[in-house]
């Protein structure tokens, strides 16, 4: 029987996902949980598991430093940053279904990035002038403080800082602000389209009129700025 790594296992539907440190996952079926339990492993159990990185014969041959080599690319930090997450703001003007933060309401209060927290960013953003980065503005929905972003848009610009940018947002709406930034060769969109307008309208908006807004702002900059934007 093969040398198992570390990992964990989780029912899902009739299904068991196994995954480990290394990223590497499989789904299994519950004979073969019964099996591994009770240490029956056939040999295509051997063999599958050491292809999918989850088992090894002996110290330090392929499937050995495979694991480690996957371990260490996922644990190494860079000495310079290139890609940065701000998060100006946590008030929405949605309430997806499928939120993965914990987003506040629009007139929510104590949500939103103060002076302070700016100009700390700023301040960070100054002491990695010597690389290349990349600032992706998320939220909330982050055109609800273009005020924020074009102070550090004119900032990077200020210090010469060698910067892209990009704005993760629901398209609800396209602010006079945020059409003057989409004319820099260095500034970009990131949204989401559920799929038919239904889906979006039932996953998203909840009415059409909203997402009516979305593809036409969608459209809009698909023509005036092309589809690199």
């Amino acid at each position: 029987m093969s040398n198992l790594f570390p990992y964990t296992f989780q029912a899902t539907g009739n299904k068991f996902l196994f995954s480990n440190d290394a990223g590497d996952f499989f789904l299994s079926s519950e004979q073969f949980l019964d099996r591994l339990v009770k240490g029956r492993l056939t040999n295509t159990d051997n063999h599958y598991l050491l292809r999918k990185g989850f088992a090894f014969n002996e110290e330090h041959d392929f499937y050995y430093n495979s694991y480690l080599s996957k371990i260490k690319q996922k644990k190494y930090i860079r000495e310079k940053l290139s890609y940065i997450i701000v998060i100006p703001t946590l008030r929405c003007d949605l309430a997806c279904d499928y939120c993965q933060v914990s987003r506040a309401s629009l007139g929510a209060k104590g949500f939103d990035w103060t002076d302070e927290i700016t100009q700390a960013f700023k301040t960070f953003l100054s002491a990695h002038s010597d690389t290349k980065i990349k600032i992706e503005f998320q939220g909330g929905e982050p055109s609800l403080r273009m005020d924020i972003i074009e102070e550090v848009v004119a900032h990077c610009d200020k210090e010469g800082l060698n910067a892209d940018f990009i704005i993760c947002t629901n398209l609800n709406t396209l602010p006079e602000a945020l059409r003057k930034l989409l004319d820099r060769s260095d500034f970009f969109v990131s949204t989401s389209i559920d799929g038919p307008a239904e889906l979006h309208t039932n996953n998203r908006t909840k009415n059409e009129h909203t997402t009516s807004s979305v593809l036409e702002n969608y459209g809009k900059i698909q023509r005036e700025c092309g589809a690199d934007k």
